[in-house]
């Protein structure tokens, strides 16, 4: 038998309300006459008998009121008129700890929710789902929304690139050229930082060009059995005292060999010390570009091969006073033009009558028009450009070499040591003035003239004098 086949009833299944707080199972049991002997079982279904010919039809069973609880559900408390199930599929309730048809139920039978020991919802109007349908699906959304957040994030975890192990401002060491270390960065160890990540080019120092302030350029560490991809640029931290990128204006260094080593030191007035007025990059040595131009006190150019073999050039000052490097105009020198003393010391052999800075080693004659200069040092190095040239002269400032025409002079004898010096006209000493002076040794004096004197050419063309009796 067919589900079509079977009898339809006017009530509604039984059902337990969701909203009782103890749920108990409604069974209507409709009274049945004892059956008479030899009549069918009642166990089977049975065609109604026809009614009589006078009699009224039967009253159909009342239909069930709509619900009136939520979402289609009978209030709470309140159960719906139902038929008996006989009346409904045609067979009879069976036992209620079953899920299957006991023998001698009819074939086909399903088994009541109520049977089955769950719950049992009629559906909702209009093909609402029911309570537990929506639970259903919020449940298997908020699966959904979990297991793609995690697929998610396991694929960020799978995919995610590792942190780089030397960034940028990042400090290191690099004792050995292959490995850099990190330290932090204000340890004594940490003597460069990274100034930049550049991707690798050769030769290697290339690639750190653009920065001004790197100095250095080293091969990031790979990962193992691979070809590093990447070249940490690095400039000299303040730990670093041993490469000129890390000396600021003001600070102080020692040098040697002009420049190929550079120092950072306390400064102090001691000789071989020298302070930092400047520093300047320049393509290449050797520095041809007038280096320190600038910078009118710098008396020393000294340029270190730095990345790329571009030139770090220091312009600086010696911090001993008595260098013959920092002698201005005025100031005297010793008799080997070692360093400067005091012009009333007996060791004052030399006047320095003029100071320049130039970019050209001076060729002889480097003092022409410097009256009374008679000696010529030139300080430079093979590296730069700048050269200090200092023209000297006698100490004394009464030597006869200063003499210009009108001055009074006293020669000495020929068998005495001193030097012919000028000497006030009042003085009955002065014997001699001077008519005309030439720069040359080998000029004739105009007119008569009492005596002559010649100095040979050295650093000036020489010089010819013409006296006359005072």
């Amino acid at each position: 038998m067919n589900n079509d086949d079977r009898p339809s009833g006017t009530g509604i299944p039984p059902a337990v309300s969701p909203f009782d707080e103890n749920p108990t199972e409604v069974q209507n049991v409709w009274p049945r006459p004892a059956a008479a002997s030899g009549a069918p079982s009642s166990d089977i279904p049975q065609s109604p008998p026809a009614p009589h010919p006078l009699a009224p039809p039967p009253a159909p069973h009342p239909a069930a009121p709509p619900p009136t609880g939520p979402v289609g559900h009978p209030p709470q408390g309140v159960h719906a008129p139902f038929a008996s199930p006989a009346e409904q599929f045609g067979y009879q309730p069976h036992d209620a700890n079953s899920a299957f048809p006991q023998p001698g139920a009819p074939w086909g039978a399903p088994p009541e929710a109520a049977n089955s020991g769950l719950p049992h919802y009629p559906p909702a109007p209009n093909g609402t789902p029911s309570p537990r349908s929506r639970r259903w699906i919020w449940a298997a959304l908020v699966a959904t929304v979990v297991l793609v957040a995690a697929a998610i994030s396991a694929t960020y975890v799978l995919t995610r690139p590792e942190p780089i192990a030397l960034a940028v401002d990042d400090c290191v060491s690099v004792l050995d050229q292959d490995n850099p270390v990190e330290y932090a960065c204000g340890q004594l160890n940490a003597t460069y930082r990274i100034v930049a990540r550049e991707s690798v080019v050769y030769p290697v120092e290339s690639a750190c060009m653009k920065h001004k302030d790197a100095t250095r350029a080293v091969l990031d560490r790979a990962a193992e059995g691979s070809d590093p991809d990447t070249v940490l640029c690095l400039a000299p931290t303040r730990a670093n005292t041993a490469d000129p990128g890390s000396v600021e204006v003001g600070d102080c260094v020692t040098v040697v060999d002009a420049g190929a080593t550079i120092t950072r030191v306390t400064c102090a007035p001691e000789s071989g010390i020298a302070e930092v007025l400047a520093t300047e990059l320049h393509p290449g040595i050797p520095v041809t570009a007038q280096a320190c131009r600038g910078v009118p006190r710098a008396r020393y150019a000294y340029a270190h091969s730095s990345l790329g073999g571009r030139a770090l050039v220091l312009c600086a000052r010696a911090t001993d006073p008595t260098s013959i490097n920092i002698a201005e105009t005025g100031d005297c020198l010793d008799g080997d033009m070692f360093g400067v003393v005091a012009c009333d010391a007996p060791t004052a052999a030399t006047r320095v009558l003029t100071d320049r800075v130039v970019y050209t080693k001076p060729t002889a004659p480097q003092c022409l028009g410097v009256v009374g200069a008679t000696g010529f040092y030139m300080g430079y190095n093979d590296k730069t450009d700048l050269v200090v040239a200092l023209c000297v002269g006698p100490a004394d400032p009464a030597d006869v070499g200063y003499a210009t025409p009108g001055d009074c002079v006293v020669l000495p004898d020929a068998n005495t040591d001193a030097r012919a010096a000028t000497i006030d006209c009042s003085d009955p000493a002065a014997r001699y003035r001077v008519t005309s002076r030439h720069d040359s040794d080998d000029a004739e004096c105009p007119g008569p003239y009492a005596a002559r004197m010649t100095q040979k050419s050295s650093v000036a063309n020489g010089l010819t004098l013409c006296f006359a009796p005072a």
